[in-house]
């Protein structure tokens, strides 16, 4: 793994984090060597997000502001080196041994097209090397692409766009070596297919930037996997925030509606008759969540719509885990020293009834954000071991 920062090693406290985690995955007993658990499942779901505030990017309305927050945005990035970052999820998931882990926001920078010093990196990348790097042995079996797009940049400062800083976006299964999965073919399926998944049909009104137009998606992508004599299908998204957004107003409200209700639609669609369904990913939902009505029109949170179409959300069902731990958000540059979740958004659904689950938060401890001088995302990452009857 490439442990260069801006074209400087990187400092001694990072050498230190890496021989430090090293050390406590050769010490941890793999669990290759334990007797397969009839009907058992474990999944993992982590927010990777991308180390930088974007939003006062998207909301630029002319040139001198954009040029401002791209350049503040592409330096926060670089100030949260993405590899070592990566230590720190490899090391959540490698710890946790999962057989499935969903990954969302996972972001591909480039430079003229390049990958280059700085923020120019591959952070799919940079994540499968540090699991290798720690021993976890993973291979990615599907993706979805979120956004993809290019700016001009005026990196210098010489008020001409020398740069194109391309920007892409996806949601990522990684699945255990060993274990024999294959992607839903949900592409056949949905309007708007995208790599091995679907972009949702009802998304966030594409941003109008001085430098062209920005569509924020949302998707879906699936892997049909069977493991301990039971057949699972495991679905990752990510849905849109459940907020007013400036640009619609309260409609907005309705996005994560209509997606969690086309998510259940195309899970129902692919047919997973004799596969037990899991929807892991960040839902942007809470159990507090309540209907409201936009005039007469009942605007249902998305965790509600999983939830009344028979999935259980199966961290309340780890009588060892309460109460739950909450999941977001820490603050987007993830410099906060205090610990800032405060609301439980990243979820593991299933469709049937689990007979014993075991769960838990990772990447909340303070021991992480002093070792990394930062939080490893601005979401925490949930892990839950299940099993089934």
């Amino acid at each position: 793994m490439n442990l260069v920062h801006g074209g400087r090693l990187v400092p001694a406290a990072i050498m230190s984090l890496v021989i430090l985690v090293a050390g406590a995955v050769q010490a941890t007993p793999a669990r290759a060597a334990d007797p397969p658990v009839p009907g058992q499942i474990a999944v993992l779901t982590q927010n990777q997000s991308l180390g930088a505030d974007l939003r006062p990017v998207l909301n630029a309305r002319d040139q001198p502001t954009f040029q401002h927050e791209i350049r503040k945005a592409l330096k926060q990035v670089a100030d949260n080196p993405f590899q070592v970052r990566a230590l720190a999820f490899a090391y959540q998931i490698v710890k946790a041994d999962p057989d499935v882990v969903a990954l969302q926001e996972v972001f591909d920078l480039r430079r003229n097209g390049e990958h280059a010093a700085g923020p120019y990196r591959d952070h799919l990348a940079d994540t499968l090397a540090a699991l290798d790097l720690l021993g976890g042995r993973y291979r990615v079996v599907a993706r979805v692409q979120n956004m993809s797009t290019t700016f001009p940049v005026d990196l210098d400062r010489n008020g001409s766009l020398e740069t194109q800083v391309g920007l892409a976006e996806h949601d990522v299964i990684l699945v255990r070596e060993g274990l024999t999965a294959a992607p839903v073919p949900f592409p056949d399926l949905c309007l708007r297919p995208s790599l091995d998944g679907c972009q949702f049909q009802v998304v966030s009104i594409a941003t109008d930037l001085p430098n062209g137009r920005v569509n924020r998606e949302r998707g879906f992508v699936g892997i049909d996997v069977s493991l301990n004599g039971r057949a699972f299908r495991v679905v990752n998204t990510q849905l849109e925030e459940f907020d007013v957004e400036p640009e619609t107003g309260p409609i907005s409200r309705t996005f994560q509606t209509f997606q969690a209700s086309e998510l259940i639609t195309m899970i129902e669609a692919s047919n997973p008759s004799g596969r037990t369904v899991v929807v892991l990913g960040d839902l942007a939902s809470t159990p507090d969540d309540e209907t409201i009505l936009l005039g007469t029109l009942p605007v249902v949170p998305g965790y509600i719509v999983l939830q009344t179409n028979g999935f259980r959300d199966a961290l309340t069902l780890d009588p060892d885990n309460l109460p739950l731990g909450d999941t977001c958000c820490q603050a987007p540059d993830l410099r906060n020293r205090k610990s800032r979740l405060d609301r439980r958004v990243d979820h593991v659904f299933t469709t049937d009834q689990p007979v014993e689950v075991h769960s838990d938060v990772l990447g909340d401890s303070e021991l992480e954000r002093r070792l990394l001088k930062r939080w490893p995302s601005d979401h925490g990452t949930v892990y839950a071991r299940i099993r089934y009857q």
